[in-house]
């Protein structure tokens, strides 16, 4: 499973990767966007399972970023 995390704190990206890492799913693969923005062209250059986004990462909103994913 390759999963992308879109947040702008550190410590949350950590203790989710550390969540991921000790679950029984089968993760091939994690990375970390610390910008809305790059987290919108990562997801638009690579194939993702799944997407775990921060809701407020400034200047945009959660909804707004999976809408601008969406587009591209």
């Amino acid at each position: 499973m390759n999963i992308l995390i879109i947040d702008d704190d550190k410590l949350d990206r950590m203790t989710t990767m550390r969540s991921l890492k000790e679950s029984d799913l089968k993760v091939d693969n994690i990375d970390e966007a610390v910008t809305a923005e790059d987290g919108i062209k990562m997801a638009a250059n690579l194939c993702y399972d799944m997407i775990l986004l921060d809701y407020q990462i400034p200047p945009y909103n959660g909804v707004e970023v999976l809408r601008e994913i969406r587009i591209v």
